[in-house]
């Protein structure tokens, strides 16, 4: 199997970040219901993994009333993540030494990520993927989350690589399933 090019997820895939979520939402049913226990619908859950920030909390504020607006619930949002990529995230075992085999082998890479561009960078520069990663693509950036193709899309028109040997690294489901779009 031949690799000129690799797209990584971000959240998930180079660091442990999932357990934001179960932080998040219990931080939202505090201020919110007085109710640290709270967590949305799995259908919910599911959506808001692969969308942006201001997706999620538009979901969020339509399903279960949260907030004036959603934007109340968007600053809510980034302020929690980037509290959380400051302070709690960890990068996942064995990815510097996937980072150097793949950069030492000419392999070229980028991130593309549901996160939001500043929050993204928070988490590159802590953990110095940007020797690695010459761009970090936001679905912001395109205008949709990753249940479309459009952030692939983008990562693979930057590295230029052959579809047949550019490879997509992602924990979700619904990510990698749009990735082959």
């Amino acid at each position: 199997m031949k690799i000129d090019g690799a797209i990584f997820d971000l959240d998930g895939t180079l660091v442990d970040s999932l357990h934001f979520w179960d932080n998040y939402f219990s931080e939202v049913g505090r201020r919110y219901l007085s109710d640290p226990s709270f967590g949305p619908d799995p259908k919910t859950l599911r959506a808001m993994r692969t969308a942006t920030i201001g997706e999620g909390q538009t979901m969020l504020h339509q399903r279960y009333g949260f907030g004036d607006t959603p934007d109340e619930l968007v600053a809510f949002a980034y302020e929690r993540c980037e509290y959380f990529y400051r302070n709690l995230v960890t990068v996942k075992d064995g990815v510097y030494e996937l980072l150097d085999f793949f950069r030492d082998s000419g392999v070229k890479m980028c991130i593309a990520s549901a996160t939001e561009k500043p929050l993204l960078m928070v988490a590159v520069e802590k953990f110095g993927f940007d020797r690695y990663f010459p761009r970090i693509i936001s679905c912001s950036e395109v205008g949709y989350g990753k249940d479309r193709p459009d952030v692939f899309l983008a990562a693979r028109e930057y590295l230029g690589t052959p579809l047949d040997s550019t490879y997509v690294f992602e924990d979700s489901v619904v990510a990698i399933e749009t990735s082959v779009k």
